[in-house]
């Protein structure tokens, strides 16, 4: 029901491998909202626009299913505290480092990704049902990366110079995903949102976006309340930009 407390990870489904962990979550019947599906692996992982996510044995690769959130957009703001808390997970590990959140939806060390998520819901009449799929770069695969993923990702385990235990990350980070999730996660994003903008990466600085097809140098100035992107243009004018608007 709408409003109901949804308790993360309280059930926990497993896999040795699977195809996508977010399309079995949004197909999966009978499993109550809050629902973690995990996999050691997937053959076809996807991020942001159906672009592919590199998915080897080695990383966290997790979907948490969220039935019936009051608003639409509250599954955008699961999506940005869910990728908060991966950021803090990863400093718990590695207190040294700098983990950041780039707008919309990864995570960055060193401007390199280590973490994506990709919110995905449906919604037919009263019903609405979420994904949030979260892949994380704990461990180096045993075969090389593709050539243009080797200067943009990077692996915790390169970061703290040992093998990173997958089972304790994602102890620690589903408990923080729980936590924040307590409350309803408009006010826990609306409580949270300034130590978030304090990691959004560049922030106040010139970057290039792509924007309904045009790519420019805006000043990124802070995430909203409604997970807009403010911006400032060449000309000193502040804008709004939807995650939808984005490439």
């Amino acid at each position: 029901m709408i409003g109901d407390k949804i308790e993360i990870g309280a059930k926990i489904v497993r896999f040795v491998e699977v195809d996508s962990t977010n399309r079995i979550a949004l197909s999966a019947q009978d499993y109550p909202s809050g629902t973690v599906f995990v996999a050691q692996s997937q053959t076809a992982g996807v991020g942001r626009r159906r672009r592919p996510w590199l998915s080897p044995e080695g990383g966290l690769y997790l979907t948490i299913l969220l039935e019936n959130l009051p608003e639409a957009i509250d599954y955008q703001k699961s999506a940005i505290v869910c990728g908060f808390c991966v950021a803090e997970t990863c400093r718990a590990f590695a207190p040294n480092e700098l983990f950041q959140l780039k707008w919309p939806n990864d995570v960055l060390v060193g401007g390199k990704k280590i973490c994506g998520i990709l919110a995905q819901n449906v919604v037919r009449g009263m019903f609405s049902r979420g994904a949030i799929g979260i892949g994380i770069n704990l461990n180096p695969p045993s075969q090389e990366l593709p050539p243009d993923l080797t200067d943009k990702a990077i692996f915790l385990a390169e970061i703290i110079t040992e093998t990173v235990d997958i089972s304790s990350f994602e102890r620690t980070l589903l408990d923080k995903i729980r936590e924040t999730h307590q409350a309803p996660i408009s006010k826990a994003f609306a409580r949270l949102l300034p130590q978030i903008n304090s990691v959004l990466f560049r922030r106040g600085e010139l970057s290039s976006l792509e924007i309904r097809g045009q790519s420019a140098q805006n000043r990124i100035l802070l995430i909203e309340e409604d997970c807009s992107l403010a911006i400032e243009d060449s000309s000193g004018n502040e804008l709004r930009v939807s995650i939808g608007e984005f490439l």
